[in-house]
This record gives structure tokens, sequence and C-alpha cells, in this order.
């Protein structure tokens, strides 16, 4: 395991400076500095940055999942080893916390590693989220033995970014049932679709000011796939229950009704419910009929107002 010397002291105090009570920009000619890397890996390239308008120049066709997150820049460099590893590294720096776990969370396959505060590895690739930072280390060509030395680089990056939290509405969710590392955190319709496909129509009224958590729940031989939306105003979250109602379960929703439930053609379940002003759950099918008794949410979660 990493530990903490001298010098990382020292970057720790430079790197956690905040600017008028936010935090400082990420500094990523340090974090992609050849002693953060370590001895097994000596940089090929100069440190890239991109930003919102240019990293359709790195990312092409890949850029929109970023921006969906309220991408704000990328530093990427690239890296040897002794071996003959060619490794990538990649740092998204996102807006706020909740988007860098978001970017995580949309596919955190691979093996759990002590890498910031979660992390994946498998075939040369480790990926983990820290504060605002979402990390991409692409080992090519990989040796076997090159595991060790990629986590002991990403270990170093993480320990010099300030750590953040999980959305508060993923926290929200029940953990009875939960399926592990089922969340998945976004804002929009393309990241809902690229989760599961509802709609090319927006019915849900997503957008980037929405906050979405879907997850998987299973007890017994019970499967439900839940979904939890807060949105910016009461009417847009009513506007959006009433959408779902009528294109998509296909049944009325009078006004004044806050629940609306059906059985879908393929058999399954699946309802809407306004569980405050401004927040609504889905579920997008069960296998079982629906009961709104159910506590999808933590019981001591306040819901938005």
């Amino acid at each position: 395991m990493y530990t903490l010397s001298g010098w990382l002291v020292g970057e720790l105090v430079a790197g956690w400076l905040v600017l008028g009570g936010q935090p400082a920009p990420l500094d990523f000619a340090r974090l992609l500095a050849p002693k953060v890397a370590g001895e097994r890996w000596q940089p090929t390239s100069e440190v890239q940055i991109y930003d919102r308008e240019t990293l359709y120049h790195y990312l092409n066709g890949g850029a929109e999942f970023y921006l969906a997150y309220d991408f704000q820049r990328l530093g990427q460099r690239e890296f040897r080893q002794a071996t003959g590893s060619n490794l990538v590294v990649e740092l998204y720096e996102m807006a706020s916390s909740a988007d860098a776990y978001g970017v995580f969370s949309s596919d955190p396959t691979g093996e759990k590693v002590s890498v910031g505060t979660a992390g994946v590895y498998g075939y040369g690739l480790l990926k983990f989220w820290q504060g605002r930072l979402f990390a991409r280390l692409l080992a090519l060509d990989a040796p076997e033995g090159v595991k060790p030395d990629l986590l002991t680089f990403g270990q170093r990056l993480a320990a010099l970014v300030p750590p953040g939290p999980r959305p508060a509405l993923v926290e929200a969710l029940s953990p009875r049932g939960l399926v592990p590392d089922s969340e998945r955190f976004f804002h929009t319709q393309r990241s809902l679709n690229s989760f599961y496909y509802l709609s090319e129509a927006n019915l849900l009224h997503l957008s980037r000011e929405t906050q979405a958590v879907l997850a998987d729940y299973r007890e017994g031989q019970q499967r439900t796939k839940v979904l939890v939306v807060d949105y910016p105003h009461p009417r847009t979250a009513q506007a959006a229950l009433r959408d779902f109602a009528r294109h998509y379960l296909r049944v009325p929703l009078p006004a004044g009704q806050k629940t609306a439930a059906t059985r879908l053609e393929n058999g399954r379940y699946a309802g809407g419910r306004q569980v405050s002003p401004r927040r609504l759950l889905f579920i997008l099918e069960s296998t079982a009929p629906l009961s709104w008794e159910r506590p999808y949410l933590r019981r001591t979660e306040k819901p938005k107002r």
C-alpha cells in the first residue's frame, strides 16, 4: 500500500487550496509530473489539456458522454515503462464529485482495488474517482506484472485530489434488496437510454438540471428496476409523471393524482409516483405487482421540496 511521504504532504497543501470558497482547478502539470508517476514510468509526451470546446478533438464520438456529466477539463499524458508497456493517462475534471462518481458508476466492472474513493482494474485498465476527478490509466499491450505499478501511480494521483461525497440522491436509496454496484447516476435522456432504453422522446423531461439514479433491486424471485429523479421545479416533475403515464404506461393521470401504474405488454409491471413536489419514483419494470409501500428510499431521507 502506498503511504504519504514528505514531498506528498507539500503537494497536498498546494493542491487542495480553494479559491473564493470553491475548490481550485486541478493542476494537471502537478498531477502528471514524473515524480507522481514514479521511477517506473517515464513521460513520452507533454501534458495535453482539453476543455469543453476542444474535447471533441481528442474524443471523436465520445465527448458527449462526458459533457452530459458537466465535464470541465481533461488532462492527458503518455508514459512508457522500461519493460516496454506504454501508458495513457486521462484525468477528467468534473464540476462536482457527484458527476465524477456518475462517470465512474456508468461502468464499474472490473476487480475492485483500493485506489481513490472507488476504483476498478482489468486487462491493463485502471479507473477510479476521487473528488471531482475521474481517472483512466490504460497500459497498452500491458505485460504481466504491470498491475502493481498502475495501482501505485493511481494511488499517488488520488492522494493529491481532495475527496468528495457520492450524490445525495444515491445515498437516499434504501439498501434493502439493492443489488451491489447497480447504481447509475446521471442527468440526461441520452444517458438514461444508454443504461435502459425507455423512448426516443424525452418523456421524463430529463436535462442537465435534473439528477437521476437508476438501480436494480432483488428480493427472492422479484426483480425490480427503479429510477429516482429530482427535478428543478415541481411543474417539471408533474409534467414528467403525466407524460410517463400517458405515453409509456398508456393510462390516464387525472388532475391531482400522484400515482400511475399498469402491466406492460411483456407481462411485467411499471409505474410512477410523485413522492415530493420535486421528486419522482419510477418503477420501470418489475416481475411482481407494484407495492408503493415497499421503501426504495430511506425512510429518514427528507424529500426535495
